[in-house]
């Protein structure tokens, strides 16, 4: 009988690694690819620290060149292409700064926690996804303290290595099963069968929630779940202070005429008179609350009873429709027990080598 073989499996780390997690996440702050779709970018990592949550530490980033504008073309891979001399410019950076890096302790826990597992998890991927399985020749692990939970490449025919970037304060059997089953399947869902990013990973979700996977997380949670999570105020209050003193400030890019209502030249269709009426007035006061009776004094003007629970179906309705419109729900924001404002997504002036 053939001796069942595995993908070679290593974890690697250094500060050099550390530096080019920073460029990547630096290169999607920059082109606003995280704000657009809800996120939040918060300078240190913190005890239960949002699923959707970036980790961009505080740096002197103006001691670098042109920071901001040579990012832009770090090409977007895991790991990412840069220029050799932006990386070694951001590693001395970060080697100066006082953020700790990962020690030895710390990555032998992590190598642990897989080798309890890694047989057992190649064993069932093999019987699930023999045909894409067959193909990962390669799994590179590098923890980091950075970005968001993890971020991985996917394997193609032409590419049998996956590489995985795993930020070491989330739960670890969870995200290393979610990236390695998400890297076997969505190139070939996406172009085979056109899924789209929500419907693979509802399949890939599915798929740990329902096979014999699910022994290795019980308390998985799925990414549409998390994706649905709004995050508090005050979290949401520090990422825009970040993101201000990191120099992309905030504008309100929302508009409406002849009733209506547009972002960014995309106009949000089959609105219902109420949605209208409560996002214009959002709209009118860009990052001020509007209160739950300042709510019902726009919906119901004649002094009508009414109920949270329809101002909530209401908002839950119109953050449905935002998002049919290819436009993040997250930029409704709850006020917790006071009411409801809008979250101007960011933009950033460049004059000379300085962002404001």
């Amino acid at each position: 009988m053939t001796k069942q073989s595995f993908p070679e499996t290593k974890f690697t780390y250094s500060s050099r690694t550390e530096a080019l997690r920073l460029l990547f996440t630096a290169k999607k702050i920059a082109t606003w690819q995280y704000q657009y779709h809800g996120f939040i970018i918060l300078p240190n990592l913190a005890v239960n620290f949002p699923s959707n949550a970036i980790c961009f530490p505080d740096l002197p980033y103006n001691q670098i060149n042109n920071f901001w504008t040579r990012v832009k073309k770090v090409v977007q891979t895991t790991p990412p292409v840069a220029e050799e001399k932006l990386i070694k410019e951001t590693e001395s950076l970060l080697i100066s700064s006082d953020k700790p890096l990962i020690d030895r302790k710390r990555l032998s826990e992590l190598e642990a926690k897989w080798n309890d597992i890694s047989k057992a998890v190649w064993i069932k991927l093999s019987d699930i996804f023999p045909m894409q399985t067959n193909l990962l020749k390669r799994f590179t692990v590098c923890p980091t303290c950075f970005g968001t939970t993890k971020s991985f490449s996917l394997i193609t025919s032409k590419d049998n290595h996956l590489r995985l970037y795993l930020r070491i304060d989330v739960p670890f059997n969870e995200n290393v099963l979610d990236a390695l089953i998400s890297g076997l399947i969505r190139h070939r869902l996406q172009t085979k069968h056109s899924f789209t990013w929500e419907e693979t990973e509802a399949a890939k979700d599915a798929i740990i929630l329902e096979t014999s996977l699910n022994q290795f997380c019980p308390n998985y949670k799925t990414t549409l779940a998390a994706a649905r999570t709004y995050q508090k105020s005050d979290l949401i209050s520090i990422s825009q202070r970040y993101l201000k003193r990191l120099g992309f400030a905030h504008t309100n890019q929302w508009g409406y005429r002849n009733e209506i209502i547009y972002f960014q030249d995309k106009m949000l269709e089959k609105l219902t008179r109420q949605e209208y009426q409560l996002l214009s007035n959002l709209i009118e006061n860009p990052r001020n609350m509007l209160t739950f009776d300042e709510i019902a004094d726009i919906l119901w003007p004649n002094g009508e009873d009414y109920s949270l629970w329809a101002i909530t179906k209401l908002i839950e309705r119109l953050r449905k429709k935002l998002s049919q419109n290819g436009i993040s729900p997250h930029l409704i924001q709850t006020k917790r027990k006071k009411g409801y404002s809008l979250y101007a997504r960011p933009k950033s002036i460049q004059i000379d080598d300085k962002i404001f």
